[in-house]
């Protein structure tokens, strides 16, 4: 006897099954119905079918089906990725998920300071300017930027594509304010880092010789959505010991930690401050957190070290209208609403 084309194809199925080399398709399907779904469809068929004995039929339809939507689900999740053994935890369990926003509040000697200020560097620095935390004219700043390659880009300004150095030219700030770093760390080393940032330097420093230039911290990260790193944190940390060393000869050109404000206890981005699945870019208020660093350290000469802790407190300050008696502050209600430093 002959047997049809599609008994045999059936035949070939069940044997594949039974010795386990079916092919896994799992990861071609589409996404699961969510229970809100199912629960939904349960009523019209119920309706449909208008018989009181089936009525407990279907209900315990339906709770099967979610119970086997879950354990699917459960199953078909990839664990994260990581980049090495040693880092493989994802949150810090000795810290609250639901970590309080801190809301600060500037003073008027903060808000003169920042005024006098022109921001550089590569997407992170654009987050002022995208939330609009300073005007278009105070940030000079665009994505894939380096200390390496700053000067292959040009910046608008007033409508107009300029370089940096005529950009700065026509602005003339008193102080410039490079936050930048990202883009070197995975290229580089650590002393290319700091000549590319002296030579950046040296050439601002030509066409603006009164100018105070500083160079903030490279900003901690976090696990991107799919559980990777962009770079290793102790990466970024080096990078950073290496510029605050390499400034602190140099006259006129002062380092800023503003990182350790921003990270938890396990050396990362503080969740609230994450503002992107890639782990890298910043939420709004994290712009906060650094202008407050920056004025804490320019406006009221408070020095910190990468762990937070207060190691200097000055009596220069660099405004004209004199230090507060205040000073920049914290506050942690949360009813208050963070200043901008852009008109209104």
């Amino acid at each position: 006897m002959k047997t049809r084309p599609f008994m045999r194809a059936a035949a070939l199925a069940a044997a594949l099954l039974m010795c386990g080399c079916a092919t896994d398709i799992s990861g071609k399907l589409p996404p699961l119905t969510e229970p809100s779904a199912v629960s939904t469809t349960a009523p019209a068929t119920t309706a449909k079918t208008k018989k009181t004995t089936t009525t407990t039929t279907v209900t315990t339809t339906v709770t099967t089906s979610e119970t086997t939507t879950e354990t699917t689900t459960a199953e078909t999740t990839p664990e994260p990725e990581t980049l090495t053994e040693t880092i493989s935890v994802q949150t810090d369990s000795s810290e609250p998920m639901n970590e309080v926003y801190k809301n600060y509040t500037f003073t008027e000697e903060d808000k003169e300071f920042i005024s006098k200020c022109v921001f550089v560097g590569d997407s992170i620095c654009m987050g002022l300017k995208t939330y609009e935390v300073l005007p278009a004219t105070q940030v000079l700043a665009k994505g894939n930027v380096a200390a390496r390659s700053i000067f292959e880009y040009t910046f608008k300004l007033n409508g107009s594509e300029m370089s940096l150095l005529s950009a700065l030219v026509d602005l003339r700030p008193e102080y410039v304010v490079f936050s930048m770093g990202m883009n070197d760390v995975n290229i580089t080393s650590e002393q290319k880092y700091c000549e590319n940032y002296d030579d950046l330097m040296s050439q601002v420093q030509t066409f603006l010789p009164d100018a105070k230039l500083i160079v903030l911290s490279i900003t901690p990260i976090t696990y991107s959505e799919t559980g990777k790193l962009f770079t290793y944190p102790q990466n970024i940390d080096s990078f950073n010991a290496a510029i605050e060393e390499y400034l602190s000869t140099k006259e006129n050109w002062t380092f800023c930690d503003v990182s350790h404000e921003m990270k938890n206890s396990m050396n990362m981005l503080k969740s609230l401050y994450l503002g992107s699945p890639d782990g890298v870019h910043l939420t709004r208020s994290a712009y906060d957190a650094i202008l407050y660093q920056l004025c804490e350290r320019f406006v009221h000469g408070k020095i910190y070290n990468a762990a937070g802790e207060l190691v200097e407190e000055t009596a220069e300050t660099t405004t004209t209208a004199g230090t507060s008696s205040s000073g920049t502050s914290k506050n942690n209600d949360d009813d208050n609403i963070t200043p901008h430093f852009v008109d209104e």
